[in-house]
Protein backbone atom coordinates (compact mmCIF):
# COMPACT_ATOMS: atom_id res chain seq x y z
CA UNK A 1 0.00 0.00 0.00
CA UNK A 2 1.27 3.22 -0.97
CA UNK A 3 1.55 5.81 1.53
CA UNK A 4 -0.13 9.58 0.96
CA UNK A 5 2.24 12.09 1.34
CA UNK A 6 0.69 15.69 2.49
CA UNK A 7 2.04 18.59 1.80
CA UNK A 8 1.73 21.76 4.02
CA UNK A 9 -1.03 24.08 3.14
CA UNK A 10 -0.54 26.52 0.54
CA UNK A 11 -3.74 27.88 -0.09
CA UNK A 12 -2.73 31.13 1.67
CA UNK A 13 0.19 31.47 -0.19
CA UNK A 14 -1.41 32.36 -3.60
CA UNK A 15 -4.32 35.17 -1.40
CA UNK A 16 -0.91 36.99 0.48
CA UNK A 17 0.65 37.37 -3.74
CA UNK A 18 -2.46 38.77 -4.21
CA UNK A 19 -2.95 40.97 -1.02
CA UNK A 20 0.87 42.29 -1.44
CA UNK A 21 0.26 43.11 -5.23
CA UNK A 22 -2.79 45.21 -4.27
CA UNK A 23 -0.88 47.26 -1.31
CA UNK A 24 1.72 47.91 -3.50
CA UNK A 25 0.08 49.33 -6.32
CA UNK A 26 -2.06 51.16 -3.48
CA UNK A 27 1.48 52.41 -2.46
CA UNK A 28 2.39 53.53 -6.37
CA UNK A 29 -0.71 55.44 -6.63
CA UNK A 30 -0.13 57.63 -3.42
CA UNK A 31 3.17 58.34 -4.14
CA UNK A 32 2.16 59.34 -7.85
CA UNK A 33 -0.70 61.31 -6.64
CA UNK A 34 1.51 63.36 -4.28
CA UNK A 35 4.56 63.66 -6.29
CA UNK A 36 2.10 64.68 -9.27
CA UNK A 37 -1.35 65.99 -8.17
CA UNK A 38 -0.48 69.41 -8.57
CA UNK A 39 0.63 69.58 -12.01
CA UNK A 40 -2.48 66.84 -13.11
CA UNK A 41 -4.97 69.25 -11.45
CA UNK A 42 -2.95 72.31 -13.16
CA UNK A 43 -3.21 70.81 -16.71
CA UNK A 44 -7.17 69.94 -15.78
CA UNK A 45 -8.17 73.63 -14.86
CA UNK A 46 -5.93 74.37 -18.37
CA UNK A 47 -8.05 71.54 -20.55
CA UNK A 48 -11.34 73.00 -18.57
CA UNK A 49 -10.56 76.37 -19.23
CA UNK A 50 -9.32 76.35 -22.97
CA UNK A 51 -12.73 73.94 -23.56
CA UNK A 52 -15.01 76.54 -22.35
CA UNK A 53 -12.98 79.37 -23.99
CA UNK A 54 -13.67 77.19 -27.46
CA UNK A 55 -17.47 76.64 -26.62
CA UNK A 56 -18.85 79.63 -24.92
CA UNK A 57 -19.71 81.80 -27.83
CA UNK A 58 -21.17 78.40 -29.59
CA UNK A 59 -23.28 77.49 -26.07
CA UNK A 60 -25.72 80.63 -25.80
CA UNK A 61 -23.75 83.57 -28.18
CA UNK A 62 -23.07 85.75 -24.85
CA UNK A 63 -20.06 83.75 -23.78
CA UNK A 64 -21.69 83.16 -20.56
CA UNK A 65 -21.83 78.96 -20.44
CA UNK A 66 -23.07 79.06 -16.54
CA UNK A 67 -20.51 76.55 -15.55
CA UNK A 68 -18.33 76.38 -12.65
CA UNK A 69 -14.30 76.16 -13.80
CA UNK A 70 -12.42 73.59 -11.19
CA UNK A 71 -10.49 76.58 -9.41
Amino acid sequence: MRKIVRRPSESGQGMLEYVLIVVFIAVAGVVVWRTFGDNIRALVVQSNDAIIDQTAPVLNGSGNTGMKSLR
